[in-house]
């Protein structure tokens, strides 16, 4: 700011040093003169000093922050309470310095808790809103590290598809940024994704990246369960001695380090290791050390692993009684920490043991348990599955119908505002009075496109009414006919074939052996046909058996694996449902043998409150990007389901191939 001279103030006279005589105006230029003079550096003096510590405070929270951020990460695990006083405070502080990079963390290390302590929804909540406050300062480690964690939850769920593109997508960031910590853990938890997947030979390269990045950041730590994790993918791609090699490195690792409970964990996975070496007898020795290290660390956890390992071990060795033992042990202490897969693992070692002794009955009873126990997981991991599967059901309604809204909003916004400029150029009176008679006008024409309307809806759901019915006769009748097909084969030409194969061989006994053959393809040939058009067993056993029986006849000879799951179906369904899921059974696997280039196909069939679900995905070629809508085999399949007021979906799977997904009704 500049200040005029005093002359410009009071043209009339001059302020000079010596003060004349005046009326009072030459005294207050003057002061007002000298004020400006001597307040201009002591305004700026006391802004520097006052803001010096405003400043100096503001970083000094940011950087407590950090600290307490850093603080809750270490003890999260151990004492989860003190977990969250620490990062409350983050936050508080966080929001005092209006940072959005600090308050992004604080909810980064909230979702971290809350991670750890299983509430996954909540969680994912979490790390949204860091997301967002990372974004809105650009700040990429922030993002990566959500990335990574996204990915870490959909592990743990078993989304293990679900979380790739996540952990793909931080590793681009991370390598962007040259960031060799976030590269490691980065590395290491999508090589761990694929360890869980089976799919260890992708999984190497990435532990094997980890590896290196720790050790170049001379982190021991991290470096051993690195190492262990690159030593499980080895052993699980049949590589040996290269597994050997890493346990070992991480096993010296945690001697240095003084981690009995990684180094117990080392030793077991050694002694398993060996086992699958072929040499039982030293992986027994290896086991019962990380048994005796376990038992002093009284990790329940560990000591029922390595239990049930003895046990395993102890049985291949013969001795059976030492297995009965350890089994009871792993089962006891599975039991009293509710590990359920644990406790399955130790009814089959007893299982295996009292079968190897001679005692059948108790061997029929723990195998019975082991059953029952598989089934009680199994029945968990559905519930599990098909609760998620409704939440994102409901959630993309939820979301088409917001997207919905928001556009009947806009469009209505529009039609407002050109109303508003037709009228706005006539005036008031005219246009109520156009107003309303437009509005007459268009109540008149709605109410008669109303009733139009609704004659056109009665005439539609007539038409489609009469329609089903036609369909449904269609295929009650191309049914029947099958079914007398089937009966006819069965009956008369299967008899006659018998037959002819026994005049046969009384006629030319062992001769002929071409020939022979040559009639029993034509009989196999000719029951195959009747079973396809009448399947016997769906009839008189119902849809389950049916569909193991399908899948076992059509699939031996193609060189397809696959399985088989079925849930909440001890009560058969309608026949007419049974036999629309059986038709649409076999023509997926007709498709999938003749076109899929699978190696693999999965079949589900579960029972929810009030529907049947059916679902079969293979890992073929796919559509390459297009659904097909059309092919007779299709056409008659979603006319089955769509005649029971049920849904067909046919979509790409997340890598390759084809999911294929039908909803029933049963109240239909």
């Amino acid at each position: 700011m500049t200040f005029t001279k005093d002359s410009n103030l009071h043209p009339k006279r001059k302020i000079s040093g010596k003060r004349p005589v005046s009326d009072g105006i030459d005294i207050f230029i003057a002061q007002r003169k000298n004020w400006k003079t001597n307040c201009i550096p002591f305004l700026l003096i006391s802004f520097f000093l006052f803001s010096t510590p405003v400043f100096s405070e503001t970083r000094n929270d940011t950087v407590l922050v950090q600290q307490l951020v850093d603080s809750a990460m270490k003890i999260k695990y151990n004492d989860p309470e003190q977990g969250r006083n620490l990062a409350n405070q983050a936050l508080l502080l966080a929001r005092k310095s209006s940072h959005p990079k600090f308050i992004g963390m604080s909810y980064s290390l909230f979702g971290a808790l809350l991670d750890d302590q299983g509430y996954y929804a909540a969680s994912k909540r979490k790390y949204d809103t860091a997301l967002i406050c990372f974004q809105q300062k650009s700040f990429a480690p922030g993002i990566c590290n959500v990335y990574n964690n996204y990915g870490l939850l959909a592990r743990k769920q078993g989304l293990f598809k679900e979380a790739i593109p996540f952990f793909s997508y931080a590793i681009r960031l991370a390598d962007s940024l040259q960031n060799k910590r976030l590269q490691a853990r980065v590395y290491q938890n999508l090589g761990m994704l694929y360890n869980d997947m089976e799919r260890s030979s992708l999984a190497i390269p990435y532990l094997d990246k980890a590896v290196s990045f720790y050790e170049d950041m001379n982190i021991p730590v991290q470096t051993g369960r690195a190492l262990n994790n690159l030593a499980i993918a080895y052993e699980q791609t049949n590589e040996f001695p290269k597994a050997e090699t890493a346990y070992r490195k991480a096993m010296v690792i945690s001697e240095q380090l003084g981690d009995s409970l990684n180094l117990a964990y080392i030793l077991d996975n050694l002694g398993g290791l060996f086992v699958k070496m072929k040499d039982p007898a030293k992986g027994k020795l290896y086991h019962e050390k990380a048994w005796k290290m376990g038992s002093q660390l009284n990790e329940p956890n560990a000591l029922t692993l390595f239990a049930n390992n003895m046990a395993s071990v102890s049985i291949e060795l013969h001795n059976y009684k030492d297995g009965i033992g350890w089994a009871e042990k792993g089962l006891k202490l599975a039991t009293e920490i509710g590990n359920k897969s644990e406790m399955k693992r130790s009814y089959g070692n007893l299982s295996s043991a009292y079968e190897s002794l001679g005692d059948f009955r108790l061997a029929l009873r723990f195998s019975e348990k082991q059953r029952q126990m598989e089934k009680e997981i199994f029945d968990e991991e559905l519930a599990q599955k098909t609760s998620e599967w409704e939440i994102r059901y409901q959630t993309t309604q939820k979301e088409d119908s917001i997207r919905l809204l928001a556009q009947d909003k806009a469009i209505q916004q529009l039609t407002i505002e050109a109303q508003d400029s037709e009228i706005g150029s006539n005036q008031k009176t005219i246009a109520l009075l156009v107003a309303g008679i437009l509005l007459i006008a268009s109540f008149a024409w709605w109410r008669q496109n109303q009733m139009k309307l609704r004659q056109q809806i009665a005439l539609t759901e007539e038409r489609n009414r009469q329609q089903k019915l036609g369909l449904t006769a269609v295929i009650q009748a191309q049914e029947a006919e099958q079914k007398r097909i089937g009966a006819s084969l069965h009956d008369s030409l299967g008899q006659k074939l018998a037959a002819l194969r026994l005049q046969f061989q009384h006629i030319f006994g062992q001769d002929h052996p071409e020939m022979q053959k040559l009639i029993h393809q034509i009989a196999d040939e000719s029951r195959s046909i009747s079973h396809q058009l009448m399947p016997v067993t769906l009839q008189k056993m119902g849809i389950v058996p049916a569909l193991k029986e399908l899948l076992e006849q059509s699939l031996n000879q193609s060189g397809i694996q696959y399985d088989f799951d079925e849930h909440g179906l001890e009560n058969r369904p309608p026949e007419v449902v049974e036999l629309t899921v059986y038709r649409a059974a076999q023509e997926i696997l007709a498709n999938t043998i003749k076109h899929s280039e699978s190696e693999h196909l999965s079949m589900q069939l579960y029972r929810t409150r009030n529907q049947l679900v059916f679902v079969a995905e293979d890992d073929g070629k796919g559509f390459s990007g297009v659904v097909p809508d059309s092919g007779m085999g299709i056409l008659n399949i979603k006319t089955r389901v769509f005649n029971l007021n049920g849904d067909f979906r046919m979509e790409p799977g997340q890598e390759k191939g084809i999911v294929t997904t039908i909803r029933i009704p049963l109240a239909a």
